[in-house]
């Protein structure tokens, strides 16, 4: 999302550039925008489930309350999911020439889609403090165009 932490703002992913707007940081199994640490991620919908999509609102909103963590696949990526869910983030449908929507769906740790760039220092002793922001894309999507952590 570009620099508008204002409730009800999607979550997309863009090129890198470095600001804090694409920087998130886990804490207590939420994921907290850097931009600013009282909003967090969460699904549009009550419930969580497939091709929903992620905006940010208040931390302390009951849809907040679900936990995600940073499942590691290598030392510079993990897939972000929804924990006690079968749903991780994605990149899906492209918005715009330069930006795509993230979305829950099910996980498969094997789709450059679903894989989120882990920004150092990772803590070793709470690798849930790293913050994430989504990698390169090294080919084009497959789908609806498409990237993703």
């Amino acid at each position: 999302y570009h620099s508008n932490p204002e409730d009800g703002t999607r979550v997309m992913a863009y090129d890198c550039n470095g600001s804090d707007a694409q920087e998130f940081r886990f804490q207590d199994g939420q994921l907290r925008s850097k931009l600013d640490e009282n909003k967090c991620v969460r699904p549009i919908w009550d419930e969580p489930k497939e091709q929903q999509k992620l905006e940010l609102w208040e931390c302390e909103d009951t849809r907040t309350s679900l936990a995600y963590e940073c499942d590691d696949l290598d030392e510079e990526y993990c897939i972000i999911e929804v924990v006690g869910e079968d749903l991780c983030f994605e990149v899906g449908e492209r918005r715009n020439s330069r930006s795509f929507f993230v979305d829950l769906e099910k996980c498969r740790p094997k789709k450059q889609i679903q894989r989120w760039h882990k920004k150092e220092p990772v803590l070793s002793a709470s690798p849930s403090a790293a913050p994430v922001t989504p990698s390169q894309p090294t080919s084009p999507p497959t789908k609806a165009p498409v990237t993703g952590k």
